[in-house]
């Protein structure tokens, strides 16, 4: 009768702990797909960089029993001269196999690469339009998006450390994100979320 109270009780803390987490968490989607029938979910977006040329964010991603790891980069240039179409298609480029490390809190360092070429969406703003900026220069606005596959390693490591530290390759060279104490833990909630 013992055992069976210590497994009940130790069951009913597993609920209420998950339940707890799932509370937690945020989904920008979450259904599953019509056509092969995976879940998808994406947790919400989490800053972890925010200066004036720069925002970036991190979400989670599940799609059937492939996790990712998902970082959006929001940059901001000046240009005293309107922007080319070839200065908009080259931006901000992610070519297939780019690598992006992870410092995690625990010191250790993780490395996973993209499958795909990203190449960022512009957008041009002329001298004094965008927001508050009084300028002369015109303003462009990237957006780049990229998922990175996940092996069981990575997502282990992420879902039990915070991330410090993030070294993006693009077609560029390397991007140094720093991500601050307070927001260390958010990316490994968020995996929590997706498993």
């Amino acid at each position: 009768m013992k055992k069976f109270t210590a497994v009940t009780t130790a069951i009913s803390l597993l609920l209420v702990c998950a339940t707890a987490n799932a509370a937690k968490c945020k989904f920008e989607t979450d259904t599953t797909s019509a056509l092969t029938g995976e879940k998808v979910q994406w947790t919400t977006w989490e800053d972890f960089k925010l200066i004036n040329t720069q925002i970036g964010y991190l979400a989670a991603v599940a799609e059937g029993d492939q996790k990712y790891l998902a970082l959006q980069v929001v940059t901001f240039d000046h240009r005293p001269e309107r922007p080319t179409k070839q200065d908009l298609d080259t931006g901000m480029v992610i070519p297939a196999g780019s690598k992006l490390m992870l410092l995690l809190t625990d010191d250790s360092v993780v490395e996973v690469q993209t499958d795909e070429e990203v190449i960022g969406d512009s957008e041009i703003y002329a001298p004094g339009t965008f927001h508050n900026d009084m300028t002369s220069d015109f303003m462009v606005k990237t957006y780049t998006v990229v998922k990175y596959p996940l092996s069981a390693d990575a997502l282990a490591a992420l879902t039990a450390n915070g991330v410090k530290t993030l070294r993006q390759n693009t077609s560029e060279g390397f991007r140094d994100y720093t991500i601050s104490e307070n927001r260390a833990d958010t990316l490994h909630e968020a995996f929590a979320c997706v498993q």
